[in-house]
Order: C-alpha cells, then sequence, then structure tokens
C-alpha cells in the first residue's frame, strides 16, 4: 500500500502457491480493495496454486477474475524428459543409469508433478551417498518414493485440504481397505463419509457439493474415477485411490483429523 501511495504507478503482485497460505482468501481480497483505501489503484495480481482453493469460488474475489489458465499435468514423457535432464546436470555421470529414471517416473507419473519426481531422484541420490555407494538404483528410488509418500499422502500434500476432502479421503481409505478391493462405487463412498461425519459430529455436504469435491481430488491425483461396465448393475461412477496405499493414507488422515477436530470425544 505504501508503494502504490508513493510512486502511484501499476504494480504487479505474483502469489506463487496460493493454496498453501493460511487466510489466503483474507489476503486475496485486502490485495484487490486496496483501491477502496488511499491508493489510486488496485495491484494487478497473478495467484498461481496447484488446485483451485475453495475461496476463489466466491463472488467477493471471481468478481475480479479477469483471466483463469489451467495447465495441464506433465506426461509421463514429460517427466522423463524433466528428470532425465536434472540427472544430467545434478549427478556424476556413472551414478544412474536409465533404468533409475524410468523408476522415478514410474513412482511419479500418476501425479504429473515434476517436484514429486525431482523430490524423489533427489533422495535417492542422497540414500546411495549415506550408504556410501556411488551409484543410485532402482531400490534406492522406491524407498525414496517411500518417504516421499509417492504423492498425495505426505502431510503437506494433504494439510491445505478442507475438513469434507479430508473426510472424504478418509472415507475412500476406511471402504477400500474393508473391502480388499481396487475400486468402490460412489454410493459406498457416500455411505462411509456420512458415517464418518457422524462420528466426528460435522454435517456432511449434500451429494452435489460432494460430487464436486470429488471430482477437485481426481483432478488433485488423489482419486481416480472411472464409469462402471459389465457385471455391475446400472450405471454409477467407481473411485479408486489408484496407487496410494490406502491403509497408509488411513492412518496419516486419522493423525491429521485428531488435530484438526481436536478435541474428540474418541479414536477415530
Amino acid at each position: 500500500e505504501r508503494a502504490l501511495s508513493k510512486d502511484g504507478g501499476p504494480m504487479l503482485v505474483i502469489l506463487d502457491e496460493i493454496d498453501y497460505v493460511k487466510n489466503g482468501d483474507s489476503l486475496i481480497y485486502t490485495i484487490l480493495r486496496l483501491h477502496e483505501g488511499g491508493v489510486p489503484r488496485s495491484p494487478t495480481v497473478v495467484a498461481v496454486a496447484r488446485w483451485e482453493p475453495p475461496y476463489m469460488l466466491d463472488d467477493s474475489i471471481r468478481s475480479f477474475l479477469i483471466l483463469k489458465l489451467s495447465l495441464e499435468r506433465y506426461t509421463p514423457e514429460q517427466l522423463r524428459d524433466i528428470v532425465r535432464y536434472r540427472a544430467s546436470e545434478s549427478l556424476e555421470e556413472g551414478s544412474y543409469d536409465e533404468e533409475v529414471i524410468d523408476r522415478v517416473v514410474e513412482l511419479s507419473k500418476h501425479t504429473g508433478n515434476a517436484r514429486t519426481a525431482l523430490k524423489i531422484l533427489y533422495l535417492a541420490a542422497k540414500l546411495a551417498e549415506e550408504r556410501g555407494l556411488k551409484v543410485i538404483t532402482p531400490d534406492h528410488v522406491s524407498e525414496a518414493a517411500s518417504r516421499v509418500g509417492v504423492v498425495g499422502i505426505s502431510e503437506e500434500t494433504i494439510a491445505p485440504l478442507d475438513i469434507h476432502d479430508k473426510l472424504l479421503l478418509l472415507a475412500a481409505g476406511r471402504r477400500l481397505t474393508s473391502s480388499g478391493k481396487s475400486w468402490i462405487r460412489m454410493g459406498d463412498l457416500l455411505e462411509e463419509y456420512k458415517l464418518i461425519c457422524e462420528e466426528v459430529g460435522v454435517t456432511p455436504y449434500k451429494y452435489t457439493a460432494i460430487w464436486k469435491k470429488v471430482r477437485d481430488l481426481r483432478n488433485m491425483g488423489f482419486f481416480e474415477t472411472k464409469k462402471s461396465g459389465e457385471g455391475m448393475r446400472g450405471q454409477t461412477t467407481l473411485i479408486s485411490l489408484g496407487s496410494i496405499p490406502a491403509d497408509r493414507l488411513v492412518i496419516k488422515l486419522k493423525e491429521m483429523l485428531r488435530e484438526d477436530l481436536s478435541p474428540l470425544p474418541f479414536e477415530l
């Protein structure tokens, strides 16, 4: 505000990873309405996010939006190019081979996230170094991926989600774990979600809102969805956690929800 008042010229504010910022809605709202105070104009804001925070749908903020760009996830081929290039730039020649690159891509491709792929590569290199080895192996990559959480179940990825996103993920994890199956029906997810909401004393969302959240969680890489096929009665949406281990996801979500909803009168 001081800079705008002093200079009076146009200003560009870039907010990277706004979906991770606590009270991001308040921050954006305040910046966009600076012109209502003592400055001649509000700055132009570029907000970058991995997914669209719910508050971006609020009319008080959406009315200021001029352009929205959605960038597609990296394809496996693009991830391979990125990982191969970064490996050639940062690792000793001969310390890795194409099998290591392939393994990194295999364990990160369902995210489409270059940061995750590169983090796995970095940790694999550190593991080899810590053990006095000069060569990175696919096993190092697998262990690194496990430490990272192989997408979706690392705390830093789940933390920005709201309570109902976490409850839906918990519902999917619980139902998939108990059923021993790879896919569950949308109806199964709804049933488990409502049961969990009742257990923790949270009012469940209506179907339309839940479906939107399922779609958003799919776009973030947590859920995979498909239409039911032959052998199933009626058409329904099937939901899976893909390569995310359901049992590990349940454990992580229980820990986080105990903090988010503390105090709980009982164990989740």
